[in-house]
């Protein structure tokens, strides 16, 4: 076991652990090629992801003395991400398991634009999720070095941990995405549990929490109550032009009963024609255009095809010769 001291308390992580942050540390630090790194923790709710995120972070400030920074939400933690260089960087996001396919995607092409920002402003990058089937491919296999996954043993003890090498991380993906199989057991390299720390240290720690500095653990809390409290205040802009679109199409059916006396007499038959209710076409023949935003699309557009995958659009960038000879060394390190 490695111990290792933040204030009075000494905290202890496994051996093999230790060395994978420690490989991850050096490849944050060395000048050449310069790079950043990525650490992934996943596992359900309340099974010790914050905790653990909190003493990977703690290790790697005690070996490469760097500040940390804890965000709730994508948007600021890239703001920071962009502004700052050299730091550790935790996404305890509390709204991942409830985002749509969309937001997710997004989210994903968000990382993806920062790929070569992260690598030039050297963050070691930790994120926390639950579910790593929903994001994108790139970001679950591709950038992050290795996976600490979370997990219940026997249904009582907390803490416990399976690492997932680098080179696993693609079986673990096709696994799920071809058979369904969550199979962290049969991929792990090692395993080992965390002993509960996080609220005993958290002060020690220095941490940026979103945009308060030096943060308590109760100013942890403060700050995670509010990024839930805002979970669905704000809609994806597919989600504001399904209603934008909806407010139009009852907005120019409103303007046929309106200017003719004669068409789709006959409320059923428009219904069947556009698959909704009788009673939603009669009721919709009485809209009106309260609402200024309906007017401003010149005609009617149908909606974007929906996501049936959460695969990115965009490619990243072939990496220099330098690089690529660093991710198949990442695949044998990590």
């Amino acid at each position: 076991m490695t111990h290792f001291q933040v204030g009075t308390n000494d905290i202890v992580i496994e051996d093999r652990l230790a060395d994978k942050l420690g490989l991850m540390c050096d490849r944050v630090t060395k000048e050449h090629p310069a790079l950043d790194a990525c650490l992934e923790n996943s596992g359900g709710e309340g099974e010790g992801k914050t905790n653990a995120s909190i003493i990977e972070a703690a290790y790697i400030k005690h070996k490469i003395k760097r500040p940390i920074a804890l965000f709730f939400k994508t948007s600021s933690c890239i703001k920071y991400m962009q502004s700052h260089s050299n730091s550790i960087v935790i996404l305890d996001e509390p709204s991942f398991e409830s985002l749509s396919m969309d937001a997710i995607s997004q989210i994903g092409k968000d990382f993806l634009r920062l790929t070569s920002t992260m690598r030039v402003k050297r963050h070691f990058f930790i994120i926390n999720f639950a579910k790593f089937w929903k994001f994108p491919e790139f970001l679950v296999v591709d950038r992050a070095l290795g996976m600490v996954h979370m997990h219940t043993r026997h249904g009582t003890a907390l803490g416990r941990f399976l690492y997932i090498r680098k080179k696993n991380l693609e079986r673990l993906w096709n696994d799920y995405k071809r058979f369904g199989r969550r199979n962290f057991g049969k991929l792990k390299s090692f395993g080992g549990g965390f002993g509960y720390m996080m609220e005993k240290i958290f002060a020690d720690l220095d941490i940026q929490v979103e945009n308060t500095p030096h943060a308590t653990f109760k100013d942890y809390m403060l700050e995670k109550d509010r990024a839930i409290g805002t979970i669905g205040d704000k809609k994806s802009k597919k989600d504001n032009k399904a209603i934008k679109e909806m407010k139009f199409l009852k907005f120019k059916i409103s303007n046929m009963y309106k200017n003719s006396k004669t068409i789709f007499k006959n409320h059923a038959t428009l219904a069947q024609y556009l698959g909704y209710s009788t009673k939603s076409i009669e009721k919709w023949r009485y809209y009106s255009d309260e609402d200024p935003s309906v007017l401003e699309k010149e005609d009617f557009e149908p909606l974007e095809e929906p996501i049936t995958n959460n695969s990115l659009e965009d490619e990243p960038l072939d990496a220099p010769k330098e690089e690529k000879e660093a991710e198949e060394q990442d695949k044998e390190l990590f």
